[in-house]
């Protein structure tokens, strides 16, 4: 919010600068630097580098401003991005954004090491990951479809960003793994978040890397880590 707020004033300092320009030279340029006989380099720099250094402050500041309430279609390229300076106003996803499935195969390089721990892992990670989007600590994008949409069709409908109030009301979010604790390797088995009425559904759900990946390493993930299996062995004790 607060990069928001300066690039807007940077923006608003560069039209400032390059539209009072003229008036600015004829106060200053003509009686003070011209006092001095500067070069021509010297001139330039003068005249045109406050209006360049507040255009280009601004611009830096909007192509990497987040908004809290992230708004998104489909990830894009990076190309792409900076060509729709409009977006900046928006989060949406970057080159850096990768599927749910994606995401948990990196496990290792954010302390969830999900092989071998009996799928337990994989559900303490559902229920953490219901939790941080319910708490706006991650944005999640999905594909919203019906039950049964042919998986087949499921990469012509657009990532949308899934709302809070998904997240809020306790969905039942699904990770694909099976009786090993391993996670489906085919593209047709993603991870999905269905409400408990079963009218919303989405699939193939993305996540901002950097992000999730500084999310996992966190004490909020943290705190769900190893409850399934913990809660097993107290069952097997009892």
């Amino acid at each position: 919010m607060v990069k928001r707020i300066v690039s807007v004033l940077f923006g608003a300092l560069t039209l400032a600068t390059w539209f009072g320009r003229e008036t600015i030279k004829a106060w200053f340029f003509e009686k003070v630097v011209h006092m001095i006989e500067p070069d021509k380099w010297l001139g330039l720099a003068v005249e045109y580098g406050p209006p360049l250094a507040f255009a280009l402050a601004a611009l830096w500041l909007l192509l990497n401003s987040r908004a809290t309430a992230p708004v998104a279609t489909a990830p894009e390229s990076g190309a792409w991005r900076w060509l729709r300076l409009g977006s900046a106003f928006t989060r949406r996803p970057s080159i850096y954004d990768i599927s749910a499935k994606d995401f948990l195969r990196l496990g290792p390089q954010y302390g969830w090491d999900f092989a071998g721990s009996e799928g337990w892992l994989y559900l303490d990670m559902q229920n953490a990951l219901v939790d941080a989007a319910a708490n706006g600590l991650i944005a999640v994008w999905g594909r919203e479809v019906k039950r049964n949409f042919p998986a087949s069709l499921l990469h012509k409908i657009p990532l949308v960003a899934i709302p809070t109030a998904h997240w809020v009301a306790g969905p039942n979010l699904n990770i694909p793994f099976n009786m090993k604790g391993e996670l489906m390797q085919r593209d047709t088995e993603s991870v999905t978040s269905e409400s408990r009425e079963g009218k919303e559904r989405y699939e193939d759900l993305h996540l901002a890397k950097r992000e999730a990946m500084r999310w996992a390493r966190g004490s909020h993930a943290a705190r769900f880590k190893g409850q399934h299996a913990a809660a097993a062995e107290k069952n097997r004790k009892d």
